[in-house]
């Protein structure tokens, strides 16, 4: 489409929807809106690592979570 082409369809457009032809339609606003979101424990974990908070209960350094634990070999014994 050239430019002159997409600027016909774009008058079009706008007459038909001064016109009422056309309506356009907003989405719907989130209930959650504004609100502030939870972080993921993946998040939380690195950003304790990195503060050094969570080192006082043990010396020994724990895994990072790595969200969903799986299994490398699925076997189906129906």
């Amino acid at each position: 489409m050239s430019a002159a082409e997409k600027k016909k369809y774009e008058d079009e457009f706008h007459a038909k929807v001064q016109s009422g032809e056309v309506t356009i339609c907003k989405c719907k606003i989130q209930k959650d809106a504004g609100k502030k979101k939870a972080k993921c424990r993946q998040t939380e974990a690195k950003e304790a690592a990195a503060s050094g908070e969570g080192s006082d209960e043990s010396e020994e350094e724990e895994e990072p979570v790595t969200g969903f634990k799986s299994t490398e070999f699925i076997t189906d014994d129906d």
